[in-house]
């Protein structure tokens, strides 16, 4: 009887082991995407390209990879990998003349200015300040999209919070709490012989992306080394909805440093700032006699 038992037992466990192996080999084929797609589903699990469109499987995938801080998993790092696939992404097609002038926006969104997240065909067209989206439950919802006809088209502002109204059917006059306006601030042109930089404060807003930086542009790289210096008492910025527990800082003084082209990244999220402190010169060293621009920036909705 006891061996019975032991048997039956054996017999059990092996059963339900194997049951959990099948359940993970099927929950694994789910999310498993496309084999034939030019896309590393091992590296990104979440991302495809279907129909020319890159496809984020979920609304929440896709804030995953923008509100992510860490170099292995962030906003650079899938810049960068897009743009070494044979993706045929809007900045690819026009790296000259941008009209996002963000490698982030450029890198996945396609030559019609489509990026699909979750269910959601998404258009954003930054001069005319316009987002549009689209189920694909609809029929024919890309074509629809991109004539920018139909019904059924969701109409955004660049500076809403496209993806929250999108995931919870509401509109932009649902919220309180007001967004603000992007725009780039520049310092002076601190010139020293025939080499110039210029320190800038920048907000960027697409409606599912939102990125507020400062950055050094200097008119070739490798003269000098710059250094970010944010202006005190700190760098402050308080995103939607409200509160406490909205609020970002981080301390006055130096930031990155490099000697062509780059920036320091304070804010990325898929929501619009209500306000922010962020002022910030460049501390130029060339040949060990040290330069400063002046500090460029805006204050707006601050405690400051």
């Amino acid at each position: 009887m006891t061996i019975s038992v032991v048997v039956a037992t054996s017999l059990t466990i092996n059963s339900c082991h194997k049951e959990n192996l099948t359940e993970k080999t099927n929950q694994s084929q789910k999310l498993k995407i496309n084999e034939n797609s030019i896309i590393d589903d091992e590296k990104y699990i979440g991302i495809d390209v279907e129909g020319g469109v890159l496809t984020f499987k979920s609304i929440d995938y896709y804030e995953s990879i923008v509100s992510d801080e860490s170099e292995a998993f962030g906003v650079d790092e899938l810049t960068n990998y897009l743009n070494s696939t044979t993706f045929k992404s809007y900045g690819k097609k026009f790296a000259e003349t941008s009209t996002f002038d963000e490698p982030f926006m450029d890198a996945i969104m396609n030559e019609d200015q489509v990026v699909k997240i979750g269910e959601w065909f998404i258009y954003i067209d930054i001069p005319s300040e316009k987002v549009l989206a689209i189920s694909d439950m609809e029929v024919n919802a890309y074509n629809t999209l991109i004539t920018k006809t139909g019904r059924n088209l969701k109409e955004f502002n660049i500076g809403d919070d496209v993806l929250d109204h999108l995931e919870n059917n509401t509109s932009p006059q649902d919220r309180s709490c007001g967004g603000i306006g992007g725009g780039t601030y520049v310092s002076n042109t601190l010139v020293i012989g025939s080499w110039f930089t210029e320190a800038y404060v920048d907000f960027f807003r697409a409606g599912i992306y939102f990125n507020l930086k400062a950055g050094a542009a200097p008119s070739s790289p490798g003269v000098a080394t710059m250094t970010i210096e944010v202006q005190g008492p700190e760098a402050w910025c308080e995103r939607r909805p409200c509160g406490d527990d909205k609020i970002s800082t981080s301390p006055a003084g130096a930031k990155n440093s490099g000697s062509g082209m780059f920036v320091w990244p304070f804010y990325t999220n898929v929501r619009n700032l209500n306000g922010y402190y962020l002022f910030a010169r460049l501390k130029v060293n060339l040949g060990g006699t040290i330069y400063y621009t002046n500090y460029a920036g805006r204050n707006i909705n601050s405690p400051y």
